[in-house]
């Protein structure tokens, strides 16, 4: 089973740190990861997106969950992408909107959970 981490910033997050935490974990699973770890920073925390990749390589995961593309402070997705792909991180999944960026996938795709959940 592959591996997932989940990404927040405290800062954007902040009382709904536990919820966001909490919905990312569910979606890992919902989505066929087995969830690894949360790494929560804050924008006085400095190389936020180097450290993520960083432990997101540590624990060989294949995915990062974030709520939005806020949380990762990048100024530039695709390169953000390219440096995910050389660690092995295929995925960045969003739920707020419900989306899978991917290197090889320049569009955004676009999830219906509540029609695979019924299916099962």
């Amino acid at each position: 089973m592959p591996i997932a981490i989940s990404y927040l910033r405290g800062d954007i997050s902040k009382l709904n740190q536990p919820w966001h935490e909490s919905r990312l974990r569910s979606l890992a699973g919902r989505f066929g990861f087995e969830y690894s770890k949360t790494i929560v920073f804050t924008r006085t925390d400095p190389d936020r997106m180097s450290r993520l990749l960083h432990e997101a390589n540590r624990a060989e995961a294949e995915a990062i969950f974030t709520p939005t593309l806020a949380h990762l402070d990048y100024p530039d997705l695709d390169t953000l992408l390219v440096e995910a792909a050389h660690l092995r991180i295929h995925s960045i999944i969003t739920w707020n909107p419900m989306f899978t960026y991917q290197l090889d996938n320049r569009e955004p795709r676009p999830h219906n959970l509540r029609r695979i959940i019924r299916r099962r």
